[in-house]
């Protein structure tokens, strides 16, 4: 069943379609089509920067603080520009500290949305219309700019719970309430090993150009919004006449069987850095859920292996939003200038701390909540419908 499966979606083609040619109808740095070399920018795989992609979903908290201490506030440099590294959250409301967002976000790491509820019913996020992507993910962004002092202006990506979206109603809500970019597209055809080539961030002028792993996907074009493809990562799962296969992951703390040991880690993870980097350089996404890391031994293969790729001066750890910019105007490595590079942290605009408290009278609970923010506490619970914490 699997393998039929598989099967269908490899051998799935856009037929009809408007053929997209960069430089005709499809320019940069608002339109790129879906293709996999910058041979029209005549830059060779080689020459390409390989960026890596270090993000984490859900909320900020002190359960997570000193992991995500131990990667982006200690010191670790992008080699080649000196450039502290950084990576982008995709925060949810719930047990969330929005000063520690603040924190993250003056130290340079992106924020972006990933719902209100986290509701863990994948029906619930297939049939959402547009009313409650908007309810959602739009005020989720207006949560993260009022309680964390950050500008909604700065919160431009997206991705799905579960990685499930509502094809249309989803991208149609997310584009026109002017986020720009969505990562939450998983994609098999352009995975694998060092031969497959790995697909580019793209723009929906000519609709969606990838497999639909996790239907429904969209069918419409959404003029100047960007997929940031999830380039699925692989493991190896011995069967039991001795022979493996490759299994494929959207998110690394997805794959079966989990690596144990620092050293296990450590291969797996190198293995997927030289599919892309012995390849066309697509970049490397590294997307995860901080409790992988719990397990001391994954957490020191992972920082183990960050440490590894900081080596190469071809490397760079940035936010999703520093990699679009590259692949909105192309140029070599030896060209290649990072944008946003935060050697010293912005002013702290979160001077005072608020730990509110509310009993279950002021949620829509069955118990009470707590939040920590960057203002002054809101009268109620902040939830769906009711952002702003205003008692009705």
């Amino acid at each position: 069943m699997f393998i039929t499966i598989l099967l269908s979606i490899l051998s799935t083609t856009a037929s009809g379609e408007e053929k997209c040619e960069q430089g005709g109808n499809c320019k940069l740095p608002s339109c790129r089509c879906a293709v996999n070399d910058l041979t029209f920018h005549k830059i060779n795989s080689k020459d390409i920067p390989q960026f890596i992609l270090l993000t984490f979903d859900d909320a900020l908290n002190i359960l997570n603080n000193v992991t995500y201490t131990d990667i982006f506030l200690s010191g670790k440099k992008n080699k080649k520009n000196s450039c502290p590294i950084t990576g982008t959250f995709f925060v949810t409301h719930e047990y969330n500290d929005y000063t520690l967002v603040h924190k993250y976000w003056r130290h340079g790491n992106e924020i972006a949305s990933h719902s209100i509820s986290h509701k863990p019913y994948h029906d619930y996020w297939k049939n959402a219309n547009e009313e409650r992507v908007k309810d959602e993910m739009t005020d989720m962004r207006l949560m993260l700019s009022k309680y964390a002092l950050i500008e909604e202006s700065e919160i431009t990506g997206i991705r799905a719970p579960f990685l499930q979206t509502s094809g249309d109603d989803f991208f149609n809500t997310i584009s026109k309430n002017k986020f720009k970019w969505d990562s939450s597209m998983p994609t098999r055809r352009y995975s694998g090993n060092e031969n497959v080539l790995k697909l580019y961030p793209y723009t929906m002028d000519y609709g969606y150009k990838q497999d639909c792993v996790i239907p429904p996907c969209p069918s419409e074009k959404y003029n100047g919004f960007w997929i940031v493809p999830m380039v699925m990562q692989y493991t190896d799962m011995e069967l039991e006449d001795g022979s493996t296969i490759e299994v494929p992951c959207s998110m690394l703390d997805a794959c079966s069987p989990q690596p144990e040991t620092k050293e296990e880690t450590l291969t797996f993870l190198k293995t997927n850095f030289n599919f892309h980097y012995n390849s066309n350089r697509a970049p490397l996404p590294l997307f995860l859920h901080e409790t992988w890391l719990k397990n001391e031994n994954r957490k020191q293969g992972y920082l183990e292996f960050v440490d590894w790729a900081l080596t190469k001066d071809d490397v760079f750890m940035v936010t999703i939003s520093e990699m679009l910019d590259y692949f909105k105007d192309p140029k070599p490595l030896s060209s290649y200038t990072q944008k946003k590079c935060v050697k010293t942290p912005t002013p702290n605009k979160c001077n005072s701390k608020s730990v509110c408290q509310y009993n279950k009278e002021d949620t829509p609970f069955e118990g009470p909540r707590i939040m920590s923010t960057c203002t002054p506490c809101p009268e109620v619970y902040p939830w769906l419908k009711n952002p702003t914490g205003e008692r009705s």
